[in-house]
C-alpha cells in the first residue's frame, strides 16, 4: 500500500467545471530517515492523460467519489471568507480506510484546492478470521477489564494502515465504562493484535444572573426564567445555542429564586466560561458552536467518575468536570481548561484528529492553544488567578504559582519544547496514549513563540511575536482547515506555514515569523 500526502491548488481547468491551478508545495523537510511521499495520480486513459499533475488529481478524485471510494463526511463553512469545505472519508471494498481523507475547498461552487491523506491499497481478502465479538473480547483482555461494555456502533470492519506498505483488515471496537472511560481499539481481524488504541474522552425568557466564580471573580450568567424560578441554562435566548450546566449531585440543572447564584461556585464558573468560549469562537471566527451548527453545549459539574480532572466525551458530546481529589485540582475554576475541553469538540467536528501518538498530541496542542487564546480574549494579561498567560490550568490550583503545562518553557515542567525531545511512549492508557499530554507542548511552545515572541530553550532560535490574534488565526485555519485525522507533526508544520501564507502572504512578516517558529522547534524549512 502506498501512503500519499496531497497538497494541490486548483488553478488550471481540466474541463469547464474546474479552473486550472498550481500544485502546492510542502514547506518543511521530513526528519532524516523518514519517508514523505507525495501523491501521484495513476495514469489516466487517453486523452485525459494529457492533463497531468493537479488536473489529473482532480479527475482522479472525482472518479473515486463516483465509485464510492470517497464518501462525503461533512460540508462546512471554510475557515477563510467565502470558502466551503467538503470532507470525504476514504473507503476501499466498502470499508473505511482509517486516516484516509480528502478535503475539497470550494468558492462559489468552484473547486479551488484539494488536500488530505490518501492510500492506494492493493487487493486484499475482505474476509476476517475473527468475529466482532471475538475482537471485542481480545480488546477487553488487552485492557485487563472484562466488564467493559460495547459502545458506539459496535465492532465494525475497517482497513487500517499500519505502515506505508502494510494494510490490515481490522475491527474498530468501542468499549466504555460510564462516561469517564471510553476507548477505541483497532484490532487485527486475523491475528487479534491490538494495532491502535485511543481514548474517546478528551480529557424560555432570557435573564442575566450574577454569581461568584471559584476564585471569587464576579460573573454574569445566562439563565432562563420558567415556572416561577431561574434555571442555570440558556435555551438560545442570549446566544443562538442551547447551553446547559448540570449539577451531577443534585441530578438536575440548578435553580434559584432571585437570579443571584450562591449555591455552587463551580457551576457558576463552568456556565459562565462555556458561554465566553462560545462567544469567542463566534466573534473571532464566525463559528457557530462546536459543530458550526449550534449543537447544544452541555456540561456536568461534580461528575463522580474520578477526581482532579475534566474531559470531553466524543460519544455523549458533553464536557465533564470532576471534583478536587488528591491533587486538589478544581478544573471548573479555569477559563483556559473549560475552553480547552470545548475545543476538543471543535476538533471532533473538523480535523477529527485521532487521539493517539502524534495526531493525539496535535489534538491536545490545539486545545491548549485555543484555551490560551480565549483566556487572552476575556481576561487581563498578567500573573495571578483569572489573568491571561501562557500557562495551562494555573487557576485549577488552590495556590497560584503552579500549572499543568508551561508553554513558555515546557522543559521547566519536564515536557518537550523541540522535536528532538519528543517522547516515544506506549500506546496505552498508562503511556498517555503515546504521550498526547506530553508531546503536545512542542506545538504549544511554537504557538507561544509566534504569538508572544521568545527563544526556544534548546535550539536558541529567536522569534519575534506577531500577537495572539494573528497567531491564533493561523493555528485555527491550519488545524481546522488543513489537517486530517491521522495527521503527523510534519503535517502540522506544513499546515501552519500554508495558513500563514494564505492569510498574510508569502512575503509577509507573519509568514517569516511562522517559518522561524517552525525552525525553532526543529524543522528544516524548504
Amino acid at each position: 500500500m502506498k501512503k500519499i500526502l496531497i497538497a494541490a491548488f486548483i488553478l488550471l481547468v481540466v474541463a469547464t467545471a474546474l479552473p486550472g491551478a498550481r500544485v502546492g508545495r510542502t514547506f518543511v523537510a521530513p526528519p532524516a530517515g523518514e519517508e514523505f511521499r507525495v501523491f501521484a495520480a495513476p495514469p489516466l486513459p487517453y486523452p485525459l492523460r494529457l492533463f497531468a499533475g493537479v488536473a489529473g488529481e482532480a479527475i482522479y478524485f472525482s472518479a473515486e467519489i463516483a465509485r464510492g471510494n470517497l464518501r462525503l463526511q461533512r460540508v462546512q463553512e471554510g475557515p477563510l471568507p467565502g470558502m466551503e469545505q467538503h470532507r470525504f472519508r476514504q473507503h476501499h471494498a466498502g470499508l473505511e480506510v482509517i486516516g484516509g481523507e480528502i478535503i475539497q475547498h470550494l468558492q462559489a461552487g468552484v473547486l479551488r484546492e484539494i488536500e488530505g491523506e490518501y492510500f492506494l491499497p492493493a487487493e486484499m481478502d475482505p474476509i476476517p478470521a475473527l468475529s466482532g465479538g471475538q475482537a471485542a473480547d481480545l480488546f477487553r483482555q488487552a485492557l485487563n477489564d472484562r466488564e467493559l461494555q460495547l459502545a458506539g456502533n459496535g465492532p465494525e470492519l475497517v482497513i487500517y494502515p499500519v505502515g506505508d506498505d502494510d494494510l490490515r483488515l481490522a475491527y474498530r471496537v468501542n468499549l466504555a465504562r460510564g462516561e469517564a472511560f471510553d476507548v477505541v481499539g483497532i484490532i487485527d481481524a486475523r491475528s487479534g493484535e491490538v494495532l491502535l488504541a485511543y481514548s474517546n474522552v478528551r480529557s424560555e425568557s432570557l435573564t442575566i444572573g450574577t454569581g461568584l466564580g471559584v476564585h471569587g471573580e464576579k460573573l454574569k450568567l445566562s439563565t432562563n426564567y420558567r415556572n416561577g424560578k431561574y434555571w442555570l441554562m440558556d435555551e438560545a435566548r442570549n446566544r443562538p445555542v442551547k447551553h446547559y450546566t448540570f449539577h451531577k449531585v443534585a441530578n438536575q440543572v440548578l435553580t434559584d429564586s432571585d437570579n443571584d447564584w450562591e449555591q455552587d461556585r463551580a457551576s457558576n464558573s463552568v456556565h459562565a466560561y462555556m458561554g465566553l468560549t462560545y462567544h469567542y469562537y463566534y466573534q473571532v471566527f464566525g463559528r457557530k458552536g462546536l459543530d458550526n451548527k449550534n449543537l447544544p453545549i452541555k456540561a456536568i459539574v461534580h461528575y463522580p467518575g474520578g477526581t482532579d480532572n475534566a474531559f470531553w466525551n466524543g460519544n455523549t458530546l458533553m464536557m465533564y468536570f470532576l471534583d478536587p481529589g488528591k491533587y486538589k485540582f478544581q478544573t471548573a475554576a479555569a477559563l483556559d481548561v473549560i475552553a480547552h475541553e470545548y475545543s476538543h469538540g471543535v476538533t471532533q467536528f473538523t480535523s477529527d484528529l485521532i487521539y493517539a501518538n502524534e495526531s493525539g498530541a496535535l489534538n491536545e496542542a490545539f486545545s491548549d492553544i485555543m484555551g490560551t487564546a480565549v483566556e487572552f480574549q476575556w481576561q487581563p494579561a498578567g500573573s495571578g488567578f483569572c489573568q491571561a498567560d501562557y500557562y495551562m490550568g494555573e487557576d485549577i490550583f488552590s495556590n497560584y504559582g503552579y500549572a499543568l503545562r508551561n508553554l513558555v518553557n515546557p522543559n521547566l515542567g519536564g515536557d518537550p519544547c523541540h522535536l528532538t525531545q519528543k517522547k516515544n511512549l506506549p500506546n496505552t492508557e498508562a503511556g498517555d496514549w503515546g504521550g498526547v499530554h506530553i508531546n503536545c507542548t512542542i506545538y504549544g511552545h511554537a504557538y507561544y513563540l509566534l504569538a508572544n515572541g521568545g527563544t526556544n530553550p534548546l535550539s536558541g532560535m529567536a522569534v519575534t511575536g506577531i500577537g495572539v490574534d494573528k497567531a491564533t488565526k493561523i493555528y485555527y485555519l491550519a488545524f481546522t482547515g488543513y489537517l486530517t485525522p491521522g495527521a503527523r507533526f510534519i503535517d502540522a508544520a506544513n499546515a501552519i506555514l500554508k495558513a500563514a501564507t494564505n492569510l498574510f502572504g508569502s512575503s509577509s512578516n507573519e509568514m517569516q515569523q511562522a517559518v522561524k517558529s517552525m525552525q525553532a522547534i526543529g524543522w528544516t524549512v524548504n
